[in-house]
């Protein structure tokens, strides 16, 4: 009789399903990221059901992976394979502070002139 309720049997057998299912794991994502596409999951989003379509649109399911760490209580590791741009400061910004400024030294001499 086999007896298969020894750790080491079920520790092996986790080792495989976590081998073949991390193997595949760019496989699993893009086949859950086609099922999610045809749900339309962004028709409960009212007005901004153009812009949802849009990001969907443009995302690269092979730009996202999924390590599976453990079977157990599903702990995985997700990756965002694509380097992402840092945004630059917008040549307005410094304008839009120096106007904050002004506007508030200007309230200031108001307050101290009516007082």
């Amino acid at each position: 009789m086999l007896d298969i309720t020894g750790p080491g049997l079920l520790a092996e057998l986790e080792n495989l399903l976590l081998g073949l299912i991390n193997e595949n794991t760019d496989l699993i994502v893009e086949i859950v990221f086609d099922l999610l596409l045809q749900t339309d999951p962004c028709a409960a989003a009212g007005a901004l059901e153009d812009l949802c379509n849009d990001a969907l649109a443009n995302l690269d399911p092979t730009s996202i992976g999924i390590e599976v760490v453990s079977l157990g209580n599903f702990d995985a590791t997700y990756i965002w394979r694509n380097s992402i741009e840092s945004v630059p400061v917008p040549a307005s910004l410094p304008l839009v502070a120096l106007g904050l400024v002004l506007m508030g030294a200007v309230s200031r001499r108001r307050n101290k002139v009516a007082a």
